[in-house]
């Protein structure tokens, strides 16, 4: 099911987001509603864009160097990339690009931010993960973590 995208100015979106306690069906059931909503346009959705304040996250960014647990990988090992309560630790130099974001439809604003990211993630499966990334993703986990 396609889900509605809350728009700035709707009060869930300032809301800090509550950790992810138990992956249930309810929860992998609105996961697929949010990559089906994802797949309608866009590289990231936060659980709080549509309607629930959890700490979760679907995205299907490029990067061009990835690493996970350590180890060189692909992008087709880890996309489309769901998780749950992210911890994220940027780093390198602060870099301009020209964002957009689904709740605020047609406004894109260069924003400033690193260039790398560590992200520690908990995966859909219950599997912690260490994944470290420049590009697209590094700047795509930034946007939809701030969200939550």
């Amino acid at each position: 099911m396609i889900l509605d995208i809350l728009q700035y100015g709707h009060p869930l979106l300032r809301e800090e987001c509550s950790p992810v306690v138990h992956i249930n069906k309810d929860l992998l059931s609105f996961l697929d509603d949010m990559q089906e909503t994802l797949a309608q346009g866009g590289i990231g959705l936060a659980a709080p864009q549509v309607g629930r304040a959890i700490q979760m996250v679907t995205t299907d960014a490029t990067t061009t160097w990835l690493e996970v647990d350590g180890r060189p990988a692909t992008l087709a090992q880890i996309m489309p990339l769901n998780f749950i309560n992210p911890v994220l630790h940027p780093f390198g130099r602060n870099v301009p690009y020209r964002e957009g974001c689904l709740s605020i439809t047609k406004v894109y604003a260069d924003v400033l931010r690193r260039s790398c990211v560590k992200a520690i993630l908990t995966l859909m499966d219950g599997r912690t993960v260490t994944i470290k990334c420049n590009g697209l993703l590094a700047r795509c986990l930034q946007h939809e973590v701030g969200h939550l």
